[in-house]
């Protein structure tokens, strides 16, 4: 049995999250969380939320690609003058 490595937050579901259930939005946002934030494995991660490896797999691709989603996003809004000249 696995133990929690430390304790996630609540706040993953927000706009650009649209036309998910709730329950698949919580599912992404474990899924990555483990995999991406505290690195267990798919395996691993089935065991703990009881799907299979290969749903842990579908849904961290989900979250990656909201996530990327959101994060385009907020590129632009969060650009300030000049901040430009310092981006990668």
């Amino acid at each position: 049995m696995l133990r929690s490595r430390r304790h996630t937050g609540t706040h993953f579901c927000r706009s650009g999250w649209n036309g998910h259930s709730t329950d698949s939005l919580k599912g992404m946002r474990r899924v990555l969380i483990l995999h991406d934030v505290e690195g267990y494995t798919h395996e691993e991660i089935g065991d703990v939320l009881g799907v299979t490896s290969g749903t842990s797999k579908s849904q961290l691709f989900k979250a990656r690609s909201k996530m990327r989603v959101l994060l385009a996003d907020l590129d632009g809004v969060l650009q300030e003058p000049g901040a430009e000249a310092w981006s990668i």
